[in-house]
């Protein structure tokens, strides 16, 4: 299929979410330079080669259209095949390409880049990602895992509310720290997204309220208190939620560590969402494997239950406060 590219001075593609010349960013610890323009802080590279290179084409006309959202894996890359939105090609933890329908708007695949894409690629580079929200608490990461509709950005919006900034929204990449072997989290580009029940429930403004992008049912949480650091934060803790009569916590043995973190890695929650076996994606869970074995003696997994009902966020929020605080602190 014949492309083109879309800063060609006769290229009816040009867009205010496209650059003529690639910016550089900071994004989960690894530098960036991007046609796409993303909605984060730009970083002046100093003509110092980034990490990771994205770039987009555009199809000449609309790509065929494909039944279901696919993932697909080849070598070293893997594909999301949107058809005919597009694909996206990520590759050995260094590029992101896309290949776009003409149609399709730009702040749609700026959100594929921060989530999905950027989830893929630091798997590739050896980090554990998490689908999961997180906030600093007291200079420590404090990172919730759970299914969708557990209500992982609207904790961390109901703590972000107390002062505790955000660090990450639906994805929390882990590392390790070589001296110390600590697991460590690098803050993201933190757009919580809402649902408008849970928007108004923290106090979002609903005058001014932004769906996340054009026809998304839900809202960008601006009002969200940022972490304004690019340093990685050691992880206190990592709370699973669940729901049940009262605020609680419970530990998990090491078995249940490696059973929950694997079911919520970012790399599980791809494959359900895009209907694909996990035996397609068997080198990336390998990886989230080889991390856990690696740092398990220095996870701290505990499972939060909590009451139901967004009236009861500020006392939730109270609740974790508490529990992090009377953690021992690490070295």
């Amino acid at each position: 299929m014949n492309t083109r590219d879309p800063n060609r001075a006769d290229s009816t593609t040009s867009s205010p979410f496209l650059f003529s010349t690639p910016a550089g960013y900071a994004i989960d610890g690894v530098t960036v330079r991007s046609t796409v323009r993303l909605p984060i802080p730009e970083l002046n590279l100093n003509d110092v080669p980034p990490d990771v290179v994205i770039g987009i084409d555009y199809a000449d006309d609309a790509l065929p259209l494909n039944a279901d959202p696919t993932i697909q894996v080849s070598g070293g890359s893997l594909i999301f095949n949107w058809a005919p939105m597009g694909t996206c090609t990520v590759s050995n933890g260094t590029h992101i390409d896309i290949l776009s329908s003409p149609n399709t708007a730009q702040e749609t695949w700026t959100d594929v880049i921060l989530n999905d894409a950027m989830a893929v690629l630091l798997n590739q580079r050896g980090a554990l990602v998490l689908h999961a929200s997180a906030v600093a608490v007291d200079g420590q990461a404090v990172i919730f895992a759970a299914e969708s509709g557990f209500g992982k950005s609207t904790t961390a919006a109901a703590l972000s509310r107390r002062g505790h900034p955000v660090l990450s929204d639906d994805k929390a990449a882990l590392v390790v720290d070589p001296a110390s072997q600590r697991v460590m989290i690098y803050p993201n580009a933190p757009r919580l997204k809402l649902l408008p029940e849970s928007y108004r429930a923290v106090g979002g403004d609903e005058a001014g309220a932004q769906p996340v992008y054009d026809g998304s049912q839900k809202f960008a949480f601006a009002e969200a208190e940022s972490a304004n650091t690019s340093e990685p934060l050691p992880v206190a803790a990592i709370y699973i939620l669940r729901y049940g009569e009262t605020n609680t916590v419970e530990p998990l043995s090491a078995g249940e560590i490696i059973v929950q973190l694997s079911a919520h890695a970012y790399i599980t929650h791809l494959c359900d969402s895009y209907n694909t076996p996990l035996s397609v994606v068997q080198p990336y869970m390998q990886r989230d494997f080889a991390f856990l074995a690696r740092s398990l003696p220095h996870l701290n997994v505990r499972r939060l239950i909590r009451r139901r009902g967004l009236d009861q966020l500020p006392e939730l929020a109270q609740f974790i406060e508490a529990d992090v605080r009377a953690m021992p602190l690490k070295p």
